[in-house]
């Protein structure tokens, strides 16, 4: 089961499946409301169209403020789109963003335009984790991607994906009514998931995203069955069982992480 949420973890939405994000922090934020987005590089497109969707969907100091972001593409930098305009964020007391879904990009600036027309541009990053955690200082411009946040993130949600993995295997473990004096059974089924779920994370960890999406999730699936039916058929008592225990449990925990995408959506978005 921890593969598959552990991949899907990710932002999800209706057409399920992982998204790339960046999670955007913004320290010393000027007082007066403002609008931030991201710049990306290369040449805006149909500028002209998006600059017609600020003059039908905005009026006054908004319109205004939101022409300085388009037109901003000095050296060959443009505002991200992300599926339409009224996306990008505009805030008096939140400092937190995030950007998600389509066109999340590996290399980027943050732009702030405030209501009294200061413009901020950060530095230039190239992000190093799929949902990139970052923090933006706004006196100073410095834009930077923190390592330690997300490896904090991805922590929580082994935990609670290991649990989730222990909750419905050990309800399918007692229907198969092992037996065994003092936790023996008990023990060889929590120390193999612990085994099985961090050599899997860490696998997820290290392959590249579209492997992991075409074929990666289900090859895994079946290697993580393989382990462990071996490791359940030598070691639990009374034998013979335990093969069929890996193969049912591991079945029953890929289908059931359906819902538990929406479960880490909820506790893990930000805007997520």
């Amino acid at each position: 089961m921890l593969i598959f949420i552990t991949v899907t973890a990710m932002p999800v939405y209706a057409d399920m499946g992982p998204k790339p994000s960046i999670e955007l922090t913004v320290k010393n934020a000027p007082d007066e409301d403002y609008y931030i987005n991201l710049l990306v590089p290369g040449t805006l497109r149909k500028k002209e169209d998006r600059l017609q969707e600020v003059n039908e969907q905005y009026s006054g100091k908004d319109a205004e403020l939101m022409r300085v972001i388009i037109n901003n593409t000095e050296d060959g930098w443009y505002p991200r789109r992300g599926g339409h305009f009224r996306e990008l964020t505009q805030s008096k007391s939140s400092r937190k963003y995030e950007f998600s879904y389509m066109d999340v990009p590996k290399t980027f600036k943050v732009i702030i335009v405030t209501e009294s027309g200061k413009v901020i541009v950060s530095n230039e990053i190239t992000r190093k984790a799929f949902n990139a955690v970052t923090t933006f200082d706004a006196e100073t411009g410095k834009l930077r991607e923190k390592k330690t946040a997300m490896l904090a993130k991805q922590l929580e949600r082994f935990l609670i994906t290991f649990i989730a993995t222990l909750l419905i295997e050990g309800m399918i473990f007692r229907c198969f009514e092992f037996e065994g004096k003092e936790g023996h059974n008990f023990a060889v089924f929590f120390k193999t998931n612990l085994c099985t779920q961090l050599l899997l994370y860490v696998v997820i960890s290290l392959l590249p995203l579209q492997m992991l999406i075409y074929g990666g999730i289900f090859a895994a699936e079946i290697i993580i069955t393989i382990i462990e039916g071996c490791v359940y058929s030598k070691l639990l008592t009374p034998k013979g069982k335990g093969a069929r225990y890996a193969i049912v449990a591991n079945i029953l925990s890929f289908v059931l992480s359906l819902p538990m995408w929406f479960i880490l959506e909820f506790f893990f978005r930000i805007s997520i």
